[in-house]
C-alpha cells in the first residue's frame, strides 16, 4: 500500500448542505428557523472546526477517474473500477483559510429560492446555504492498487478539481461551485 498526501486550493467557493432537521421555537417563522440554523448545514468535527467529508473528495476522484481512458496492457479495462476499490481517504479533511484551521466564521450565508423536497420542478422557499469563498484543504490518500501511480492520480485529481468538483452546487451537478486544482501531492 502507498500513501500520499495532497494538497487542494479552492479555485471557486465551497457550499456545504449537510442534513440537519431543524425545530422551530415558539411561533418562530420559516425565515427566522433558517437565519437560526443555516451554519447546521456545515460538516462540523467533535471540536468544533469545519471539515470535508472524505466521501466527498473519493466521490470526486471516482467520478474522475472516467476520464483517464483505457488502462494501457489491460484491453478495455479502465481506471474507473481500480479507484473505486483500490482508493481510501479516511477521516474528516480539515479546511483551511490562509495559513490557519477555517471556523464557522468563515462561512457566509448565500440565500437561495431553492425547491422545497431538493427535487426539481416542486415548491420553491428561501434557504440560506453555507459557503466559503477562499479555502484549501490537505488530504491522505492510502492506495492499495498498484495501477494508481503518481502521475494517474495526478491527472485524476486535476480532473475531478475542474469537471467534478466537492460539495453542493458543483460541476458534476451543472453548478460551477467546489472547483479545485491540485497544488501537491507527495508520496509519503
Amino acid at each position: 500500500m502507498k500513501t500520499f498526501k495532497l494538497t487542494i486550493e479552492g479555485i471557486s467557493p465551497y457550499s456545504q448542505s449537510r442534513f440537519h432537521d431543524p425545530q422551530k421555537i415558539g411561533k418562530e417563522t420559516n425565515d427566522d428557523m433558517e437565519k437560526r440554523t443555516w451554519k447546521d448545514r456545515v460538516h462540523v468535527g467533535d471540536d468544533g472546526a469545519p471539515f470535508m467529508p472524505p466521501m466527498s473528495l473519493k466521490k470526486s476522484l471516482d467520478s474522475a477517474s472516467s476520464y483517464l481512458g483505457k488502462i494501457p496492457g489491460e484491453r478495455n479495462a479502465t481506471y474507473t473500477k481500480r479507484f473505486k476499490s483500490g482508493l481510501l481517504i479516511i477521516g474528516p479533511i480539515g479546511l483551511r483559510v490562509g495559513k490557519r484551521d477555517a471556523t464557522l466564521d468563515d462561512f457566509d450565508g448565500e440565500w437561495l429560492f431553492l425547491d422545497a423536497t431538493g427535487k426539481a420542478g416542486g415548491t420553491r422557499v428561501k434557504r440560506c446555504m453555507p459557503r466559503i469563498l477562499n479555502w484549501w484543504a490537505d488530504a491522505t490518500l492510502y492506495v492499495v492498487d498498484e495501477i494508481l501511480t503518481k502521475a494517474v492520480l495526478t491527472s485524476a485529481i486535476s480532473n475531478a478539481g475542474l469537471l467534478v468538483g466537492v460539495g453542493r452546487f458543483r460541476p458534476e451537478k451543472g453548478g460551477f461551485y467546489g472547483r479545485y486544482r491540485l497544488a501537491t501531492v507527495v508520496e509519503a
